[in-house]
């Protein structure tokens, strides 16, 4: 079961890959802190795998916010919160996600540039 779970988390981050705006993957296995900016935009890296436990930095400009939405919204490019973690505008935060799965967020005043992220959150 564990085997299935991770192919398909697989498939979901290649399927992603070629959705995402920069096409940006970050898989750093040595490290327990990950960083997400906003260099433009765009989220950098806009595809994260981390595991459970992992520090989350994000590091947000002044024009760029991270606000976390649930899948549909994220396909539909909304940007209607799931009241899940949330990054203000020029905010450097740190989050630990607590649950194996995938996370989507959104800059809600940059969605019509495609400006969108998911933290894929393996055990």
């Amino acid at each position: 079961m564990e085997k299935q779970i991770r192919v398909c988390l697989i498939l979901i981050v290649i399927s992603l890959l070629f959705s995402c705006t920069k096409n940006t993957l970050e898989i750093n296995e040595n490290s327990n802190i990950k960083t997400i900016t906003s260099p433009g935009m765009y989220f950098s890296p806009d595809t994260l795998i981390a595991s459970l436990g992992d520090t989350i930095t994000f590091s947000m400009t002044p024009t760029h916010n991270a606000i976390e939405v649930s899948e549909e919204t994220y396909t539909n490019n909304d940007t209607q919160s799931n009241n899940g973690f949330s990054i203000n505008y020029g905010e450097t935060k740190n989050i630990i996600l607590d649950q194996a799965k995938v996370y989507y967020y959104v800059c809600q005043p940059h969605i019509q540039f495609n400006m969108k992220g998911i933290i894929i959150v393996l055990e």
